[in-house]
């Protein structure tokens, strides 16, 4: 009965990886069919603010900003989920909204932590992070936390990387940080880049 016995075997294993692939893919399907979804209310919900009367250019950019924030991270692929949580934490900046900002900005962190692959995005993280803090008069360790960010930017294989810009594009000026951090800061990444617009050759 050796044969018959390795043979119910053999079907039962074959079965299990089928059902196991079967499940796999009806996940993945429903998955993508939620994403779906979600652009779907996304794109209808932005759409939907043109046709709202504001009183001003700055309240019909935070509705967009809320719309896009509707998004379900983890419906997105690691490498979207990180691009798209690091867009929202510049819009809400650029729109004054520094409590969602800093929302956002612990996402980022948590989502690039550890990783080398998003080392960039961890490092513009941390950037924002301390910016974000001096900007709430949060200044506790600031030089440390820019020696640091001198550190991470020194360490990275590639400086080449055009994204690295961000690390130069401060709102709050020097203060209150040293000249001289900014300027090892700027030393560590401005020789190594190659401007891509009129913005990036004015920082």
């Amino acid at each position: 009965h050796r044969f018959a016995v390795a043979m119910t075997i053999g079907v039962g294993i074959a079965a299990s990886v089928t059902g196991y692939h079967y499940y796999g893919v009806k996940l993945e399907s429903m998955q993508q069919a939620q994403l779906a979804d979600r652009n779907l209310k996304l794109a209808e919900a932005m759409l939907a603010q043109v046709d709202v009367k504001v009183v001003s250019e700055i309240e019909r950019q935070r509705a967009l900003v809320a719309s896009a924030s509707q998004v379900q991270l983890e419906l997105l692929p690691k490498a979207q989920a990180v691009r798209f949580t690091q867009s929202l934490m510049e819009a809400n900046k650029v729109i004054g909204d520094y409590t969602n900002a800093r929302v956002e900005n612990e996402k980022l962190l948590e989502l690039t932590s550890g990783l080398p692959e998003y080392a960039i995005e961890h490092l513009i993280a941390s950037k924002f992070a301390l910016e974000l803090d001096i900007l709430d008069n949060h200044h506790k360790d600031t030089d440390k936390r820019l020696t640091a960010l001198i550190e991470m930017a020194s360490a990275l294989p590639d400086a080449r990387d055009a994204r690295l810009f961000a690390l130069v594009d401060w709102e709050i000026g020097t203060a209150p940080l040293s000249n001289q951090q900014y300027h090892q800061l700027f030393a560590s990444v401005i020789p190594h880049l190659e401007p891509n617009d009129i913005n990036q050759a004015m920082l």
